[in-house]
């Protein structure tokens, strides 16, 4: 992938998805993102812990912060 860009819930309910994109609500990217952190570090991360993850390591858990 080398290109991303996201569209808010509201604005896919007004203008729809867009064609040969993946389409995944919000909530069901921050439910992700939340458990994988539990799952990983038992707690949840601060912004600075957050920066340093997605800067320093290739895990589940970066991936995910840089598919954002």
């Amino acid at each position: 992938m080398t290109f991303l860009f996201y569209l808010c819930n509201q604005c896919v309910e007004t203008h729809g998805q867009v064609a040969g994109t993946m389409l995944m609500p919000d909530e069901i990217f921050f439910e992700k993102l939340k458990q994988e952190q539990l799952d990983k570090y038992g707690r949840y991360l601060t912004q600075e812990e957050l920066a340093r993850v997605v800067d320093a390591d290739d895990t589940p858990l970066a991936k995910l912060l840089k598919s954002a």
